[in-house]
């Protein structure tokens, strides 16, 4: 909606600087909210119709699974990492225990 919102906007306010105005006209003010409203049908279509071709370009529920142009694998030089921070953070958790510096944030 706030996307809607913003674009009302912009067409009034483009429509505004032509010079189209309904003045004191009650029945122009409708008239202009009927066109109003009518292009900004007309622009959600178009942006809907460019969404859906470029979710379908992209393969989205073509009914076949997803892959990965390269796998994701699991290397040593990961697992030493992930080890790595794993005692860095049992290091910190020690030390500010035997320091008396702990403060678990959870009690």
């Amino acid at each position: 909606m706030p996307l809607l919102a913003a674009e009302f906007e912009t067409i009034r306010l483009a429509r505004r600087a032509r010079g189209v105005d309904a003045g004191i006209n009650p029945v122009a003010h409708a008239r202009l909210l009927a066109s109003t409203s009518f292009a900004l049908l007309v622009g959600a279509i178009r942006r809907g119709t460019r969404l859906a071709t470029a979710m379908d370009a992209r393969g989205f529920d073509s009914g076949t699974a997803r892959t990965n142009a390269r796998g994701s694998q699991l290397r040593p030089l990961d697992t030493g990492f992930v080890a790595a921070a794993v005692l860095v953070c049992a290091a910190a958790v020690t030390v500010s225990v035997l320091t008396g510096r702990w403060d678990p944030a959870l009690g």
